[in-house]
């Protein structure tokens, strides 16, 4: 695993996305786009997630989404070298406007 000093490896430094959006008429396709490892989810992958299932909610015109991976792991689950220390104090946050992919926030679906 190569780290950047930061906490993070240093593949999720790179300026390709994480999550790739693509719309398909009403369909909204969200890739996982971190191949190279296995799709792990940190902090980065979460964020843009987070901004595609926003998308996904707040757009009428989308009817549904489907979410796939890149690569040929779906996801080997959280990156906990970037992600834990957050989840352990409560602090991983969400972006205003994005939608907590694991809808651990109080709000409800929409109707």
């Amino acid at each position: 695993m190569t780290h950047n000093g930061t906490g993070q490896d240093a593949a999720t430094t790179s300026r390709e996305p994480t999550v790739t959006v693509e719309r398909d008429g009403h369909i909204l396709l969200i890739g996982l786009n971190r191949p190279a490892k296995r799709n792990a989810f940190d902090k980065r992958l979460i964020t843009e997630l987070s901004a595609a299932y926003g998308q996904l909610e707040n757009d009428d015109d989308l009817w549904c989404g489907v979410l796939f991976a890149h690569g040929d792991t779906f996801t080997a689950g959280l990156y906990l070298l970037d992600v834990g220390p957050d989840l352990a104090q409560g602090s991983l946050t969400i972006p205003e406007g994005h939608r907590d992919p694991w809808r651990l926030d109080a709000r409800g679906p929409r109707h």
